[in-house]
């Protein structure tokens, strides 16, 4: 197995095989049972400062990375792990699902009820803007690209949210879903065209 210390890449039956042979998503656990990252989180915390051009590149790599067996125990642990990285913060303002806030940067997932299914989708799909009126703002989504050619990887990927807008629970909260998506031209997206993108989600 390829590592990078402190770091030891894993694998489970859950992963996929992509095209080129890489697994998504990548899986990290600690080195050893006893290593300080797997017991104490200040020490996962440094692994993580220390290494983050190794864990970006296996981020741009694989797509994904899932950590396991380290000492992640509360919503503010978490909160430590992700600043860790010290990306900036992107803030969840406008979205569809219903999420509440647990901590900083920690939400819920999804607080829809469960017999909802929730679709594949693109989280950094919105392409919104705020047309700033008076005492209020217009919340403005621009079109964007089914696929969309990311350049640091070299891959393309689905970047739409199609599929939300039809079978999704929060699609429910904008009105008829038959009016949701449109075309370049202004027309609705045809069922037999939106049933097709959706098939391809379903069996990717």
């Amino acid at each position: 197995m390829a590592t990078g210390k402190p770091f030891r890449e894993v694998e489970l039956p859950q992963q996929k095989s992509q095209d080129d042979g890489v697994l998504f998503p990548a899986v990290l656990s600690p080195n050893t049972s006893t290593d300080s990252t797997a017991t104490e989180l200040s020490a996962f915390e440094d692994a993580i400062k220390a290494h983050k051009p190794w864990l970006e590149s296996l981020l741009r790599k694989s797509g994904a990375v899932l950590f396991r067996g380290f000492p992640v125990i509360s919503p503010f642990d978490f909160n430590r792990v992700v600043e860790a990285f010290g990306f900036p913060e992107l803030l969840y303002v406008g979205g569809g699902a219903l999420r509440t806030q647990v901590v900083d940067r920690v939400y819920t997932a999804n607080e829809s009820p469960l017999d909802k299914e929730i679709p594949f989708h693109h989280e950094m799909t919105y392409g919104r803007k705020l047309e700033w009126m008076g005492n209020t703002a217009k919340n403005i989504t621009n079109s964007l690209p089914a696929i969309s050619f990311d350049e640091e990887s070299g891959k393309k990927t689905w970047f739409n949210s199609l599929a939300t807008s039809y079978s999704g629970p929060a699609s429910e909260r904008f009105g008829p879903r038959d009016t949701l998506v449109e075309l370049g031209n202004g027309d609705p997206v045809e069922n037999l065209g939106r049933r097709m993108c959706c098939n391809t989600l379903e069996e990717g």
